[in-house]
Protein backbone atom coordinates (compact mmCIF):
# COMPACT_ATOMS: atom_id res chain seq x y z
CA UNK A 1 0.00 0.00 0.00
CA UNK A 2 1.77 3.68 -0.85
CA UNK A 3 1.78 5.83 1.95
CA UNK A 4 1.91 9.57 1.26
CA UNK A 5 4.40 11.31 2.97
CA UNK A 6 3.48 14.29 5.15
CA UNK A 7 4.86 17.90 3.65
CA UNK A 8 8.21 18.55 5.63
CA UNK A 9 8.44 22.24 6.83
CA UNK A 10 10.49 24.64 5.40
CA UNK A 11 12.91 26.32 7.52
CA UNK A 12 12.19 29.94 9.30
CA UNK A 13 14.93 32.13 7.99
CA UNK A 14 15.42 35.28 10.75
CA UNK A 15 17.13 38.23 9.22
CA UNK A 16 18.46 41.26 11.06
CA UNK A 17 18.86 44.15 8.96
CA UNK A 18 20.14 47.47 10.72
CA UNK A 19 20.56 50.05 7.44
CA UNK A 20 19.10 52.43 6.16
CA UNK A 21 18.13 53.53 2.91
CA UNK A 22 21.79 53.89 2.01
CA UNK A 23 23.28 51.62 4.66
CA UNK A 24 24.54 48.30 3.19
CA UNK A 25 25.50 46.80 6.22
CA UNK A 26 24.03 43.18 6.50
CA UNK A 27 24.21 42.40 10.14
CA UNK A 28 25.09 38.68 10.52
CA UNK A 29 21.78 35.74 9.39
CA UNK A 30 20.50 34.02 12.15
CA UNK A 31 18.72 30.80 11.00
CA UNK A 32 17.02 29.02 13.02
CA UNK A 33 15.77 25.33 11.73
CA UNK A 34 13.08 24.11 13.26
CA UNK A 35 12.52 19.97 13.73
CA UNK A 36 11.12 17.82 11.74
CA UNK A 37 7.99 16.37 12.77
CA UNK A 38 8.63 13.03 13.02
CA UNK A 39 6.64 11.20 10.04
CA UNK A 40 3.87 8.87 11.49
CA UNK A 41 4.01 4.91 11.05
CA UNK A 42 1.09 3.48 9.40
CA UNK A 43 -0.79 1.02 11.72
CA UNK A 44 -0.57 -2.46 9.42
CA UNK A 45 -2.67 -5.79 9.88
CA UNK A 46 -0.92 -8.52 11.06
CA UNK A 47 -0.91 -11.65 9.32
CA UNK A 48 -2.76 -13.82 10.05
CA UNK A 49 -1.68 -17.65 10.39
CA UNK A 50 -3.78 -19.87 7.76
CA UNK A 51 -4.79 -22.60 9.90
CA UNK A 52 -3.52 -26.02 8.74
CA UNK A 53 -5.99 -28.15 7.87
CA UNK A 54 -5.49 -31.85 8.83
CA UNK A 55 -5.62 -34.06 6.43
CA UNK A 56 -7.83 -36.78 5.93
CA UNK A 57 -6.49 -40.44 6.56
CA UNK A 58 -6.83 -42.67 3.46
CA UNK A 59 -9.43 -45.65 3.37
CA UNK A 60 -8.03 -48.64 3.01
CA UNK A 61 -9.53 -52.45 2.47
CA UNK A 62 -6.95 -55.37 2.89
CA UNK A 63 -8.08 -59.23 1.90
CA UNK A 64 -6.17 -62.02 4.09
CA UNK A 65 -5.70 -64.65 1.65
CA UNK A 66 -3.30 -67.71 1.66
CA UNK A 67 -2.16 -69.48 -1.86
CA UNK A 68 -1.36 -73.14 -1.77
CA UNK A 69 1.22 -73.71 -4.11
CA UNK A 70 0.79 -76.85 -6.73
CA UNK A 71 3.86 -77.93 -6.22
CA UNK A 72 7.63 -77.25 -5.83
CA UNK A 73 8.84 -74.41 -7.96
CA UNK A 74 9.96 -74.89 -11.38
CA UNK A 75 13.32 -73.29 -11.62
CA UNK A 76 14.71 -72.10 -15.23
CA UNK A 77 18.49 -71.88 -15.44
CA UNK A 78 20.01 -70.20 -17.99
CA UNK A 79 23.46 -71.16 -19.53
CA UNK A 80 26.11 -69.00 -20.26
CA UNK A 81 28.59 -68.81 -23.36
CA UNK A 82 30.21 -71.06 -21.84
CA UNK A 83 27.68 -73.65 -21.75
CA UNK A 84 27.43 -73.56 -18.01
CA UNK A 85 24.61 -72.92 -15.34
CA UNK A 86 23.93 -69.27 -14.80
CA UNK A 87 22.91 -68.13 -11.52
CA UNK A 88 22.48 -65.15 -12.09
CA UNK A 89 19.00 -64.86 -14.45
CA UNK A 90 17.81 -67.92 -12.79
CA UNK A 91 13.88 -67.81 -12.75
CA UNK A 92 11.30 -69.74 -10.33
CA UNK A 93 8.14 -70.23 -11.05
CA UNK A 94 5.33 -70.53 -8.57
CA UNK A 95 1.38 -70.92 -8.58
CA UNK A 96 -1.59 -72.14 -6.48
CA UNK A 97 -5.22 -71.68 -5.59
CA UNK A 98 -6.14 -68.89 -3.39
CA UNK A 99 -8.33 -69.58 -0.08
CA UNK A 100 -9.64 -66.94 2.85
CA UNK A 101 -7.77 -66.21 5.50
CA UNK A 102 -10.60 -64.06 7.49
CA UNK A 103 -11.36 -65.31 10.68
CA UNK A 104 -14.83 -65.81 10.26
CA UNK A 105 -14.32 -67.48 6.74
CA UNK A 106 -10.81 -68.91 7.33
CA UNK A 107 -10.57 -71.72 4.44
CA UNK A 108 -13.20 -70.71 2.07
CA UNK A 109 -11.98 -71.11 -1.41
CA UNK A 110 -11.81 -68.25 -3.65
CA UNK A 111 -12.35 -67.70 -7.32
CA UNK A 112 -8.62 -66.32 -7.45
CA UNK A 113 -5.41 -67.79 -9.17
CA UNK A 114 -1.89 -66.57 -7.55
CA UNK A 115 1.30 -67.10 -10.49
CA UNK A 116 4.64 -65.40 -9.36
CA UNK A 117 7.80 -65.11 -11.49
CA UNK A 118 11.14 -64.20 -9.74
CA UNK A 119 14.10 -63.65 -11.54
CA UNK A 120 17.65 -63.60 -9.49
CA UNK A 121 19.61 -60.21 -11.01
CA UNK A 122 22.19 -60.32 -8.41
CA UNK A 123 23.67 -62.94 -5.65
CA UNK A 124 26.35 -65.58 -4.70
CA UNK A 125 26.39 -69.03 -6.28
CA UNK A 126 24.99 -71.48 -5.10
CA UNK A 127 22.60 -70.11 -2.56
CA UNK A 128 22.72 -66.30 -1.65
CA UNK A 129 20.39 -64.06 -3.53
CA UNK A 130 21.07 -60.50 -2.89
CA UNK A 131 18.32 -58.55 -5.43
CA UNK A 132 15.70 -60.08 -7.76
CA UNK A 133 13.01 -58.87 -9.73
CA UNK A 134 9.40 -60.76 -8.86
CA UNK A 135 6.34 -60.21 -11.34
CA UNK A 136 2.95 -61.60 -10.18
CA UNK A 137 -0.73 -62.10 -11.41
CA UNK A 138 -3.80 -62.86 -9.54
CA UNK A 139 -6.51 -63.92 -11.66
CA UNK A 140 -10.26 -63.72 -10.64
CA UNK A 141 -12.80 -66.27 -12.89
CA UNK A 142 -15.71 -65.17 -13.06
CA UNK A 143 -18.55 -64.10 -15.47
CA UNK A 144 -18.39 -60.91 -16.52
CA UNK A 145 -16.04 -59.59 -13.90
CA UNK A 146 -12.97 -61.92 -14.25
CA UNK A 147 -9.98 -60.42 -15.20
CA UNK A 148 -6.31 -60.66 -13.75
CA UNK A 149 -4.28 -57.84 -11.21
CA UNK A 150 -0.48 -57.70 -11.79
CA UNK A 151 2.02 -56.41 -9.18
CA UNK A 152 5.79 -56.07 -9.38
CA UNK A 153 8.21 -56.14 -6.91
CA UNK A 154 12.08 -55.60 -7.09
CA UNK A 155 15.52 -54.64 -6.05
CA UNK A 156 16.94 -55.66 -2.21
CA UNK A 157 16.00 -59.42 -1.04
CA UNK A 158 18.90 -61.24 0.70
CA UNK A 159 18.11 -64.25 1.18
CA UNK A 160 19.93 -67.78 1.53
CA UNK A 161 17.78 -70.20 0.01
CA UNK A 162 16.87 -73.07 2.67
CA UNK A 163 16.33 -70.08 5.32
CA UNK A 164 13.24 -68.38 6.18
CA UNK A 165 11.78 -65.98 3.16
CA UNK A 166 11.70 -62.05 3.73
CA UNK A 167 8.28 -60.54 3.47
CA UNK A 168 8.11 -59.30 0.10
CA UNK A 169 5.80 -56.24 -0.99
CA UNK A 170 4.64 -56.19 -4.82
CA UNK A 171 3.02 -52.71 -6.03
CA UNK A 172 0.21 -52.76 -8.76
CA UNK A 173 0.69 -52.23 -12.08
CA UNK A 174 -1.92 -53.04 -14.17
CA UNK A 175 -4.77 -55.38 -14.69
CA UNK A 176 -7.81 -56.57 -17.06
CA UNK A 177 -11.33 -56.70 -17.10
CA UNK A 178 -14.37 -54.65 -14.94
CA UNK A 179 -12.17 -54.87 -11.43
CA UNK A 180 -8.79 -54.85 -12.74
CA UNK A 181 -8.54 -52.44 -15.59
CA UNK A 182 -7.12 -48.79 -13.90
CA UNK A 183 -9.43 -49.05 -10.75
CA UNK A 184 -6.67 -47.75 -8.05
CA UNK A 185 -3.55 -48.11 -6.54
CA UNK A 186 -3.31 -51.67 -4.61
CA UNK A 187 0.15 -53.58 -3.24
CA UNK A 188 0.27 -56.91 -1.27
CA UNK A 189 2.34 -58.06 1.39
CA UNK A 190 3.55 -61.67 0.72
CA UNK A 191 4.95 -64.05 3.48
CA UNK A 192 6.44 -67.47 2.97
CA UNK A 193 4.44 -69.18 6.21
CA UNK A 194 4.77 -73.10 6.13
CA UNK A 195 2.80 -75.95 5.34
CA UNK A 196 -1.17 -76.31 4.77
CA UNK A 197 -3.97 -78.37 3.00
CA UNK A 198 -7.08 -77.41 1.51
CA UNK A 199 -8.71 -80.60 3.23
CA UNK A 200 -7.62 -83.14 5.74
CA UNK A 201 -7.09 -85.71 2.18
CA UNK A 202 -4.79 -83.79 1.10
CA UNK A 203 -0.92 -83.91 1.34
CA UNK A 204 -0.01 -80.52 2.59
CA UNK A 205 1.62 -78.24 0.45
CA UNK A 206 3.91 -75.09 1.35
CA UNK A 207 2.09 -71.86 1.61
CA UNK A 208 2.05 -67.87 0.95
CA UNK A 209 -0.02 -65.43 2.79
CA UNK A 210 -0.48 -62.98 0.97
CA UNK A 211 -2.58 -59.70 1.99
CA UNK A 212 -3.86 -57.28 -0.87
CA UNK A 213 -4.64 -53.63 0.23
CA UNK A 214 -6.62 -51.30 -1.56
CA UNK A 215 -7.19 -47.45 -1.28
CA UNK A 216 -10.39 -46.31 -1.51
CA UNK A 217 -12.55 -45.82 -2.99
CA UNK A 218 -11.66 -48.06 -6.00
CA UNK A 219 -11.74 -45.68 -9.20
CA UNK A 220 -13.52 -46.33 -12.75
CA UNK A 221 -15.87 -49.00 -12.10
CA UNK A 222 -18.57 -47.53 -13.48
CA UNK A 223 -16.82 -46.72 -17.11
CA UNK A 224 -15.40 -50.53 -17.01
CA UNK A 225 -18.77 -51.46 -17.18
CA UNK A 226 -19.74 -49.43 -19.56
CA UNK A 227 -16.44 -50.72 -21.47
CA UNK A 228 -17.13 -54.04 -21.33
CA UNK A 229 -20.99 -53.95 -22.56
CA UNK A 230 -20.06 -52.01 -25.24
CA UNK A 231 -16.28 -52.17 -26.60
CA UNK A 232 -14.83 -55.46 -27.92
CA UNK A 233 -11.92 -56.67 -26.80
CA UNK A 234 -12.11 -55.63 -22.88
CA UNK A 235 -14.05 -58.32 -21.43
CA UNK A 236 -10.92 -60.87 -21.10
CA UNK A 237 -11.01 -64.86 -21.27
CA UNK A 238 -11.56 -64.95 -17.19
CA UNK A 239 -14.79 -62.79 -17.92
CA UNK A 240 -15.72 -65.02 -20.33
CA UNK A 241 -15.17 -62.87 -23.51
CA UNK A 242 -16.71 -60.65 -25.48
CA UNK A 243 -19.64 -63.54 -26.04
CA UNK A 244 -20.53 -63.11 -21.99
CA UNK A 245 -20.25 -59.46 -21.55
CA UNK A 246 -21.51 -57.56 -24.93
CA UNK A 247 -24.34 -55.99 -25.11
CA UNK A 248 -25.44 -57.06 -21.54
CA UNK A 249 -27.12 -54.91 -19.80
CA UNK A 250 -25.48 -53.06 -16.64
CA UNK A 251 -27.06 -53.73 -14.07
CA UNK A 252 -26.37 -57.60 -14.28
CA UNK A 253 -22.59 -56.55 -13.93
CA UNK A 254 -23.01 -54.62 -11.51
CA UNK A 255 -25.32 -57.52 -9.48
CA UNK A 256 -22.41 -59.73 -9.91
CA UNK A 257 -20.22 -56.92 -8.68
CA UNK A 258 -21.83 -56.73 -5.52
CA UNK A 259 -22.44 -60.22 -4.49
CA UNK A 260 -18.54 -61.03 -5.04
CA UNK A 261 -17.75 -57.87 -2.43
CA UNK A 262 -20.42 -59.48 -0.03
CA UNK A 263 -18.59 -62.90 -0.12
CA UNK A 264 -15.34 -60.72 0.40
CA UNK A 265 -16.57 -58.54 2.99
Amino acid sequence: MKIHMEAVTLLSVLFATSSVLAATDVQQQDRQLKPKRSKKSKKTDAPTSTPTSTPTPLETDTLNLRVVLDADPIVLVPTTDGGFPSFIGSRSIISGDVFDLDPEREGEPLPFRYTQICTITEGTFPIFIERNNCDISLCLTAPLIGGCAFYKSGGNFPFTIGEPVPTVIATKTGGTGVLGFDTGPEFLTISSAGTASSSPSVVPSAFLDVDLTAILPRENIDRNVMLATTVPGFCPPEAGGDAACLNVEKAEIEEVIALLFNQLT
